[in-house]
């Protein structure tokens, strides 16, 4: 009988390649789902939390996306149990002004809670929606939560740190969007 070699690596990436990655693949944007598979995640080593900001069409949702494969990538060859989201700002606070509705099927608790709870969450386009007292409250129990709990959160904004502080006027999130953040990006075309 031959001696076969055992290689745990390979195991957990083909497991990755046919189950675990389509069904990360499937909760993006089918937009960044088909961009993402050709993008690099070589320099992708240490993903922590970050805000991207800059003007549209320069890559941001893309990069967070691949920040948050490759982290999931390498909890899955860790053999880590992790969780991940992504969601559009605006989409999630609709999705939480639809809790309010009496046929509603899901709770304003339990949205804040998935998105507060993640491991590790893309939070895009934020500074998009109009600023209510609403919408920065929920936005502050987000982020508070995460920012206490340390929690990896990426962000994306059309808007820098200061235009967003000043768009809010208050500046309470984007004082602990910076205290958690492991960088800054500006990126641009």
């Amino acid at each position: 009988m031959k001696n076969l070699t055992y290689c745990l690596y390979c195991h957990r990436e083909s497991i990755w390649v046919n189950k675990t990655q389509p069904a990360f693949l499937s909760a993006l944007p089918e937009r960044i789902a088909k961009q993402i598979m050709q993008f690099s995640f070589g320099t992708l080593d240490k993903v922590g939390s970050s805000y991207l900001y800059g003007p549209i069409r320069t890559g941001k949702t893309l990069m967070a996306c691949a920040m948050m494969m490759a982290y999931a990538h390498k909890k899955h060859h860790a053999n880590e149990a992790a969780s991940f989201a992504f969601v559009e700002t605006p989409i999630l606070l609709q999705r939480l002004k639809n809790t309010y509705n009496k046929d509603a099927t899901e709770t304003e608790q339990s949205i804040l809670e998935q998105y507060q709870n993640t491991d590790i969450l893309v939070l895009d386009d934020i500074g998009v929606q109009k600023t209510s007292d609403w919408a920065y409250a929920i936005l502050y129990m987000i982020i508070n939560h995460r920012y206490n709990n340390y929690k990896t959160t990426i962000f994306t904004s059309n808007c820098s740190l200061e235009e967003l502080a000043d768009q809010m006027q208050d500046d309470r999130i984007t004082r602990r969007i910076v205290d958690m953040s492991d960088a800054v990006v500006e990126m641009s075309r």
